[in-house]
């Protein structure tokens, strides 16, 4: 039955990220995420849906267009896959559980963002605040002590977003911190609660020097300009493992 269900969480993980690949591409150009449908972008020509199969698709067209032949950028393969494992990795730690469901949803909203902020700089507020409203409703409907908890993280996201924001600017003179990123901070906080918040900005922080550091000695120079959302998506998932992990060896 586990295995069914693993089964089944890789596929839907796929589908979602076939949609997320969508969110990505249209949102930063302001274009509806309805209409048109799917579609080539260098052609224009509609796609049918043996052409829209999450992960197959890609391998059977070799990465081109069926209609014009333009390269398919491989983001669109990785994307998918990524959001499969994703989903996989979430059922088979949380099991068939409704918290599932919340993390599901920072996952998906995570790369959707991550992928936006490196592409483009920005982090949309349709996706961060869809985000906060579906933990506080959705903790709200598990009861009052599931609302605190998710009230209480994103009281902390808040605090502490602003508060690095602030010293940033005090220390260097310039913004260290992002609205973008506190916002992301917020929705982590209302879906998983205080403690991956913590490990988004701090766990983060850690990734992202990791990085920086990697960055200049393969490049020899510092990255102009560090999005920090990819980091805080990162320490998200390695938190989720590590306390993972940790349950394991306690029980152990």
């Amino acid at each position: 039955m586990k295995f069914i269900c693993g089964i089944i969480s890789f596929v839907l993980g796929a589908i979602f990220g076939s949609f997320a690949n969508v969110l990505i591409y249209r949102i930063p150009r302001g274009e509806s995420i309805v209409f048109p449908g799917s579609h080539c972008p260098v052609c224009g020509h509609p796609l049918s849906w043996k052409d829209n199969i999450p992960l197959i698709s890609y391998i059977l067209l070799r990465g081109r267009c069926r209609y014009c032949g333009a390269k398919i950028s491989l983001r669109y393969p990785l994307v998918e896959f990524t959001m499969a494992v994703l989903f996989t990795i979430g059922f088979l730690i949380t099991g068939l559980h409704v918290q599932l469901l919340f993390v599901w949803t920072a996952f998906f909203l995570l790369l959707v963002i991550s992928w936006i902020d490196v592409d483009h700089g920005i982090v949309p507020d349709e996706l961060t605040i869809a985000g906060v409203v579906i933990g506080l409703v959705g903790h709200a409907l598990l009861g009052v002590p599931s609302l605190l908890t998710s009230l209480w993280g994103l009281a902390v996201a808040l605090v502490l977003g602003f508060s690095v924001r602030f010293l940033g600017r005090v220390l260097s003179g310039r913004e260290a911190f992002g609205e973008g990123d506190i916002t992301t901070l917020s929705m982590i906080g209302a879906l998983l609660g205080a403690d991956y918040v913590f490990a988004g900005i701090f766990l983060g922080s850690i990734v992202g020097l990791i990085f920086i550091a990697g960055y200049y000695l393969v490049r020899r120079e510092l990255s102009r300009e560090v999005k920090f959302c990819p980091f805080i998506f990162a320490s998200v998932v390695i938190y989720f493992l590590v306390s993972w992990c940790c349950n394991i060896f306690y029980i152990i």
